[in-house]
């Protein structure tokens, strides 16, 4: 399924190219695929089986692909361009729009409640709402960020969540 509707830059070919050699071929089919919509359900507004009930009645495809973590799910259908973050469901904070591999680190650290954790590099709050989640919005949360701009973008999600532990710093 074509995807990409526009060139790349020439330049940016050629640099691809050199840095990818062979690969460069695998790499362009790569692009032309649809990339998967992964969504973390927020446990500390909804649970993950009322969300996908929500969800479906939209007519959504919903997918819980690990067993041990049903808050996170695929949405195999085919979305207009910005619907995912339309919702009444994303507005309220009843899931948040996160790439898979960004809800693996968290996974690994497991974090717990009561436990005190450091967030660097924090905007613009998918890990730390995740984090939050899994704490149960107990202990704290200390998330930094250098950039004002994108603390502002952490502060309006974590509001948007239900986060309650966090303290937003402005570190170097």
């Amino acid at each position: 399924m074509k995807r990409r509707t526009y060139e790349p830059k020439p330049l940016f070919m050629e640099r691809m190219q050199k840095l990818l050699g062979k690969d460069f071929e695998n790499y362009m089919k790569i692009l032309e695929k649809e990339p998967v919509k992964s969504i973390r359900c927020n446990k500390l507004k909804i649970s993950a089986e009322d969300l996908k009930a929500r969800l479906e009645k939209k007519g959504w495809n919903i997918k819980q692909p690990f067993n041990n973590h049903p808050e996170i799910m695929i949405i195999e259908n085919k979305l207009q361009p910005g619907e995912l973050g339309r919702t009444i469901e994303h507005l309220l904070g009843y899931y948040y729009i996160q790439e898979l591999a960004s809800m693996l680190p968290v996974i690994a650290l497991e974090p717990k409640p009561d436990e005190f954790i450091l967030d660097l590099c924090a905007a613009p709050g998918s890990k730390t709402t995740q984090i939050a989640s899994e704490m149960k919005n107990t202990g704290v949360i200390i998330a930094n960020d250098v950039s004002l701009g994108r603390i502002k973008i952490l502060a309006s999600n974590l509001e948007r969540c239900g986060v309650t532990n966090t303290i937003i710093t402005r570190k170097e």
